[in-house]
């Protein structure tokens, strides 16, 4: 249904859908600016209210559900100024007493007769005309009062002795004076002084009600400075008008003043952040642009010109904006670009980041943002940043992972099966002769399996943990101690601070990573210290410590220890204490190896966060 700005917009809600009809090919009929639309139940009506916007409801009494009244009163709780006519075959006192009550808009009674549909219109008609000029009036009464608070607060009445002989209440607070003592001062009178805004005095015959009675006409726009013996200053914007009288001569003057100190200092801190926003320009490395609602350049920084070889005339000589000449002829595709650029500047709400690739090799990230003001959509600011070799790298590194993964896939396979060859010959062995060799290859196929756990865990999942959740540290560090093999082996396993488990409790962490680091650290301390060593994990402020009481670590090796393929044991792998690393990175903590109470080795893992909900 087409809607003019003159449509008079009717839902009639009968229950009866064949009236309805006729009321609406009638109504239409009477007046062509009628659209009228019908519904049979109140809750439909109700329905159609809030998916359309209407200009008037006529509605039934009689209907099924809610009647007439009801509808009126559901109405008036969403829509309390919509018009709406009660219009019904059940005429009765009652009726129209509750409709008012209700507040309809006015009441028709249903006739046999053809005329009724004339006075329906013009009820409707009449209705709506109303409302609308209630809207209207309401709507310039509003603008009325929004005009008055731009106007100069302070008026001033000054006779041609420069004293005022009328002040309103904001004049007096401008002036910084009571109301009472503002009649009989002197504009230029000695309690203040009025410089221009050099901080000069002004003339007598630069005074703004001066200037008023000399041009006799209106003088705008005037700004001085009144300064107070204690050295306030403020800036006023004056407007003056004169007053005549019967002979046609200046009796009075009228002014209106604002003070516009704040405006001043407004201007100085504006004029600073310019020029930090313009410095800020210059030293991005960026390419800026910043274009108006018409995508013409209006502000850009040296990159921008580098970036796209061109010069300063070139690029304010382009008024098609940063979608156009800046960027066609580098594009392998330009259409395919405007259509991106004429969808985002279309719509001054979005903001779009993407990459171009340019026919000279070259990649650039490209970012649009909407700049808005007060008045709402300005124009926009575009970033461009050239990341050809970010993209180089980061195929490269790609290239790297996959040669990893395949890596990782011969190491998991092709070194995995023989190791299983191995161990079911050795086995088969075992139960066929006894020999000390047996023991020795055991050993070493446990070596080689190590090595091939810690190759692949570092070429798979070293680079990232999974889901943290509260983990029992208590309970982590004895699961660790028996999959080590200090059962197994002998060694003494001590928790806590002289055998107190205080200060353990739930930490935020990757449990089945977290068990991995201890293990590694376990393995450590029994690889190099033997099977008599003994180990202490011992609790610290914001993490935990892992101290055995072997040879410890020499001072020059402590920084390699970490190093992938480093052991000073002829048993280590040389990847468990560089598992251990990655694992604490990826959790975010900090890990350091450092001497123990019993010169042993001391790793000390901190930046833990303890869970809040720790028993």
């Amino acid at each position: 249904m087409s809607v003019t700005p003159e449509t008079i917009h009717v839902l009639h809600v009968d229950d009866d859908p064949e009236f309805g009809d006729t009321v609406a090919t009638f109504l239409e009929l009477e007046d062509e600016r009628f659209a009228v639309d019908t519904a049979t139940r109140a809750s439909d009506g109700l329905d159609r209210l809030s998916e359309t916007q209407f200009d008037c409801v006529v509605s039934d009494y009689d209907m099924p559900g809610r009647n007439g009244i009801e509808f009126l009163e559901a109405v008036r709780d969403r829509y309390p100024d919509l018009p709406f006519v009660l219009y019904t075959g059940k005429g009765s006192e009652e009726v129209a007493s509750d409709a008012i009550s209700a507040g309809v808009t006015d009441y028709v009674q249903k006739k046999i007769d053809p005329s009724q549909y004339a006075v329906l219109a013009n009820r409707i008609s009449n209705a709506v005309e109303a409302a609308r000029s209630a809207s209207e009036a309401d709507r310039r009464r509003h603008r009325l009062e929004q005009i008055l608070k731009t106007v100069p607060g302070g008026v001033v009445q000054v006779d041609a002795d420069g004293r005022f002989v009328f002040a309103n209440r904001r004049a007096a607070e401008v002036l910084e004076l009571d109301h009472d003592e503002v009649i009989e001062r002197r504009y230029d009178g000695p309690g203040w002084e009025i410089q221009d805004l050099d901080g000069e005095s002004i003339s007598d015959d630069e005074l703004p009600f001066r200037r008023v009675y000399d041009a006799g006409e209106p003088q705008y726009g005037i700004r001085h400075v009144i300064q107070w013996p204690d050295g306030t200053r403020k800036v006023l914007l004056v407007n003056g008008a004169p007053l005549f009288g019967e002979d046609g001569t200046v009796t009075s003057a009228v002014l209106s003043f604002t003070d516009v100190t704040a405006s001043k200092e407004r201007q100085r801190e504006l004029a600073y952040r310019e020029s930090v926003l313009e410095a800020a320009l210059e030293a991005s490395l960026d390419g800026i642009l910043v274009s108006d609602e018409d995508r013409t350049p209006i502000s850009y920084n040296q990159q921008l010109l580098d970036m796209w070889g061109l010069s300063a005339d070139q690029l304010e000589a382009d008024d098609t904006g940063p979608g156009a000449d800046l960027v066609r002829e580098q594009l392998e595709r330009p259409e395919t670009h405007m259509e991106v650029i004429d969808r985002i500047t279309d719509n001054p709400r979005e903001t779009h980041h993407d990459q171009i690739e340019l026919v000279d090799g070259r990649v650039i990230d490209r970012y649009t943002a909407p700049v808005v003001d007060d008045d709402g959509f300005y124009g926009r600011v575009w970033f461009f940043r050239d990341i050809t070799e970010r993209k180089r790298q980061a195929e490269v590194l790609s290239e790297r992972n996959d040669r990893m993964e395949q890596f990782a896939n011969v190491v998991s396979h092709d070194l995995r099966n023989p190791l299983d060859v191995i161990d079911g010959r050795l086995e088969l062995a075992r139960e066929e002769c006894t020999s000390p060799h047996l023991d020795a290859i055991d050993d070493a196929i446990g070596r080689m399996e190590r090595i091939v756990d810690g190759v692949l865990w570092l070429a798979r999942e070293g680079r990232d943990i999974g889901d943290t959740e509260p983990v029992d540290l208590a309970d982590t560090v004895a699961a660790a101690w028996r999959i080590a093999g200090g059962e197994r082996h002998g060694p003494t396993l001590v928790v806590g601070d002289v055998g107190s488990t205080d200060g353990f409790g739930r930490i935020e962490a990757d449990g089945e990573r977290l068990q991995q680091l201890l293990e590694n650290l376990f393995r450590n301390a029994i690889d190099h210290a033997g099977d008599d060593v003994t180990v202490t994990v011992a609790p610290l402020a914001d993490g935990f410590a892992v101290e055995d009481d072997g040879a410890g670590i020499l001072q020059a090796d402590r920084p390699s220890v970490f190093d992938a393929g480093y052991s000073t044991s002829d048993a280590g792998t040389g990847f468990g204490l560089s598992i251990v690393e990655r694992i604490a990175r990826a959790h975010g903590w900090d890990v350091r190896v450092t001497e123990g109470a019993e010169g042993g080795a001391r790793f000390e893992i901190t930046g833990v966060e303890f869970d809040d909900r720790a028993p």
